[in-house]
């Protein structure tokens, strides 16, 4: 699936078709990651099994790619407004994504919640954290209702 067949898909549904929907994106089924939600509206964005391709050589050693936490954090903003716009397109309309420190190779997630709203435009903060509760990014983002 494409983002175009959640374009034109419809719109609304179930929580669980909506997360449904956009766990078949192309993008995250190649990328690795899988989006779960919670009870309180908080978003998780997933990559449980990083592979080679996730991580990169840091002045350190292994490091998961920088790349790859920025398009995780975006995803961790759009969902969010993505549930609370009741399952409509959203998109990204500005971001600032602070890098923390390096992520060793192995799962991390982006965890995402609205916490403004203006009719049809959300205000998301994300932290990126590995599975000891490294930051490795926060970010914050404006994403619109399209």
């Amino acid at each position: 699936m494409t983002a175009a067949d959640l374009a034109t898909g419809p719109e609304g549904g179930t929580l669980d078709a909506v997360l449904g929907r956009l766990n078949a994106l192309d993008v995250l089924v190649h990328s690795g990651i899988r989006v779960t939600a919670g009870p309180d509206g908080a978003v998780v964005a997933r990559v449980a099994d990083p592979g080679p391709e996730h991580v990169e050589q840091g002045p350190a050693g292994a490091v998961i790619n920088v790349v790859m936490i920025m398009g995780l954090a975006d995803c961790a903003l759009a969902v969010p407004a993505i549930l609370a716009a009741g399952g409509a397109r959203c998109a990204t309309l500005e971001s600032a994504i602070k890098l923390a420190e390096p992520l060793g190779p192995g799962p991390f997630e982006g965890r995402g919640r609205v916490v403004g709203r203006q009719g049809d435009l959300f205000t998301v903060e994300v932290t990126v954290v590995d599975d000891q509760g490294r930051i490795g990014a926060t970010a914050t983002g404006l994403v619109a209702r399209i």
